[in-house]
């Protein structure tokens, strides 16, 4: 019977062990997935802000170019009448 209750004893533990391993391993597991959930989502704001940003840059440059094209026109419109002030 001591024989026994000392494999018993012996089992446990080594039971114990293994339940403690597996659980860090899946804790590790786990907080590794949830990085790199978080961080996948990170990168989806950055791109996010990076398309309106680039949306807003083009926007900008087309006004640009918009107001270069009148005042270009305008010039051309008035360019008598600036000869004559000059």
């Amino acid at each position: 019977i001591r024989l026994r209750a000392l494999e018993v004893k012996a089992a446990s533990s080594s039971a114990r062990n293994l339940i403690g391993t597996i659980a860090y391993q899946s804790f590790k597991r786990i907080r590794r997935q949830f990085y790199e959930l978080v961080l996948k989502a990170d990168v989806g704001l950055v791109d996010v802000a990076w398309t309106r940003k680039q949306n807003k840059t083009n926007e900008i440059q087309d006004l640009a170019k918009q107001k270069e094209r009148e005042v270009k026109g305008l010039e051309d419109e008035f360019k008598e009448v600036l000869k004559e002030v000059d």
